[in-house]
């Protein structure tokens, strides 16, 4: 899979790096996401970012599941060793990359 667009969740010290990272990327579309609406017009990007404080997980569930399309791939840059857990319990297993298809969080 080509990643052509690229969202990410969470501007603080760790998603503003990711985002000044890929922001000279020109073959990718880059979006930030924020609540709401932001979050609605970013459906289906190709690569999520979450970069959260794990405090703020539980209120951005919704807004991750509005991102997240059916060929979505999420990845966790928060602390917490639950946070892919509980994002996998939203969005679905399958939408991680590696942890999740290898079975790192089955029961």
């Amino acid at each position: 899979m080509k990643i052509k667009s690229v969202a990410v969740l969470g501007a603080g010290a760790v998603g503003s790096y990711v985002i000044w990272g890929l922001s000279e990327k020109k073959d990718i579309r880059l979006g930030v996401i924020a609540s709401g609406e932001r979050a609605k017009e970013a459906h289906g990007v190709d690569f999520l970012i979450v970069s959260l404080k794990y405090g703020a997980l539980p209120g951005a569930l919704d807004d991750i599941t509005a991102v997240t399309g059916e060929n979505t791939v999420i990845m966790s840059l928060m602390n917490g060793v639950d946070s892919e857990e509980i994002i996998a319990e939203k969005a679905g297993a399958e939408a991680f990359s590696v942890p999740a298809r290898i079975g790192l969080w089955t029961k």
